[in-house]
């Protein structure tokens, strides 16, 4: 313990703040290369076996086919999501959600949320442009605005009324 007491300072002068210096992932893969060691005796042959065979099983599993491995294998929720295909990415996504959490939102702060997730998503500017459009043909002042509180809604009601014509082939 007392070793530790004369680096502190060391320590403390070159890395600034403890809140910056993060060691995580440091402690993570000394944990990793830890269950390495087979033989107490020779730890670093070892680790240095045992991380050479780990590299080459892991290449070799990634270009395999027919094989089941951690890289090609089915997601455990498959199931759960919605089989649509959609053409925005918004909605696409991938993740698979098995269920609801509890979330405490005031109605402001979730779309604020929705409409950041909007506006930063490329495939969206083409509808905002569309939704921009109708509103100066309707010559409603404050655009900008109208387009941050009321875009949601429009996009929901395009979005339900494009997916429900394409389906039935209107």
């Amino acid at each position: 313990m007392m070793h530790l007491a004369i680096h502190l300072l060391d320590e403390a002068l070159l890395r600034g703040p403890v809140q910056y210096g993060w060691m995580y992932p440091i402690e993570r893969r000394l944990y990793t290369l830890k269950r390495y060691v087979r033989n107490r005796a020779r730890p670093e042959g070892s680790i240095a076996e045992a991380y050479i065979a780990d590299e080459c099983l892991t290449f070799c599993s990634k270009y395999m086919d027919g094989v089941e491995t951690r890289f090609n294998r089915e997601p455990r929720n498959k199931g759960f999501s919605n089989e649509e295909a959609y053409e925005v990415d918004v909605f696409g996504h991938g993740v698979h959600f098995t269920s609801a959490s509890e979330l405490q939102y005031d109605e402001n702060g979730f779309d604020q949320m929705v409409w950041y997730v909007l506006n930063n998503c490329s495939q969206i500017e083409k509808y905002v442009k569309m939704f921009r459009d109708e509103l100066e043909r309707e010559g409603v002042p404050n655009i900008e605005r109208k387009i941050r509180l009321g875009f949601q809604i429009w996009f929901r009601k395009h979005i339900k009324f494009a997916g429900y014509s394409s389906r039935r082939g209107v």
